[in-house]
């Protein structure tokens, strides 16, 4: 008994489905009326759409599991900071990674209720934003085709992730080596306005 008109349990683990709840006071006679209580299939992950990115936050993170719910209590928790999560269905939900605290991995767990959190979890790695130091190349032909390398602030940046190069609204691959990211200049003969 916490108080007069309420009284605490523990749910005792169970199959998933519906059950009654009737409450006793001696552990023999038990009320006649009862709330129906379910029992759901815990939340589990497998899989992310990627498992990096900037300490800034902002990476868009599909996270693959199981037993997802529609509800508005629907989150993912990186490390100690909790975010909201986009339901796309029972297997698969979209996370913003938050502000990282420092570089450095972070667990990632989910919450149907904002609760109790998957006993699952998964790597994610914070880094630093590269800092570009210098460019080889500062201008190319609208065809395209020329490497530009462009030296940057980092020892490595093979921990990164994929990496890619923004030319105007044009987005190619890159090639990363070391601290150096190579990427090769799109054309941009169709894209003038």
């Amino acid at each position: 008994w916490e108080s007069d008109g309420r009284v605490s349990c523990e749910a005792p683990g169970q199959a998933p489905g519906v059950v009654s709840v009737r409450i006793s006071s001696n552990g023999q006679q038990y009320s006649t009326s009862s709330v129906s209580y379910t029992y759901r299939m815990m939340e589990s992950v497998f899989s992310l759409s990627q498992s990096t990115g900037p300490v800034g936050g902002g990476s868009i993170i599909t996270v693959i599991g199981m037993g997802f719910l529609d509800s508005p209590t629907l989150s993912c928790r990186f490390g100690s900071h909790l975010v909201s999560a986009t339901y796309v269905d029972k297997r698969r939900l979209i996370c913003i990674s938050p502000r990282g605290s420092f570089p450095g991995s972070v667990a990632i767990s989910v919450s149907n209720n904002g609760i109790n959190f998957s006993p699952s979890v998964l790597d994610f790695t914070y880094f630093e934003n590269p800092f570009m130091t210098a460019v080889s190349v500062l201008s190319s032909t609208v065809t395209g085709g020329m490497p530009i390398t462009f030296t940057t602030s980092h020892a490595s940046l093979e921990s990164h992730g994929e990496l890619r190069c923004n030319f105007g609204a044009l987005e190619v691959p890159a090639v990363v080596s070391g601290g150096d990211v190579t990427c090769t200049t799109p054309d941009v003969t169709g894209a003038e306005a």
